[in-house]
């Protein structure tokens, strides 16, 4: 299940496994629809298996720009974003070394 900081959304949305809603299973999907009404940057990660998911890349960031004018945010012709994050894997490994990986800036 993902959750989606910052953005405010339908509970049922917001991807906390058995309390929003169900687990998606390996090979399954799970379709999130809201509407990004809030404009600003903001991040996503899973809430399963949380420190793996993240080490694997499972994380993400998106931009929502204001539709009109907004009172408190200039107008932009571009954007940068980015999302670092440091990884412990080993070479030719299928899992981190999660428990070195303490210091996570999430």
């Amino acid at each position: 299940s993902m959750h989606w900081h910052g953005q405010r959304l339908p509970n049922g949305m917001d991807g906390v496994s058995g309390l929003t809603q169900p687990a998606i299973p390996p090979g399954r999907t799970w379709v999130y629809e809201f509407i990004a009404r809030r404009p600003g940057s903001f991040m996503y990660h899973p809430h399963a298996d949380e420190m793996v998911q993240m080490a694997m890349g499972m994380m993400g960031l998106w931009i929502t720009h204001p539709r009109t004018k907004h009172p408190h945010i200039d107008a932009v012709d571009r954007d940068y974003a980015f999302l670092l994050n440091a990884y412990d894997i080993e070479p030719g490994s299928a899992v981190p070394k999660v428990m070195t990986m303490l210091d996570f800036n999430l």
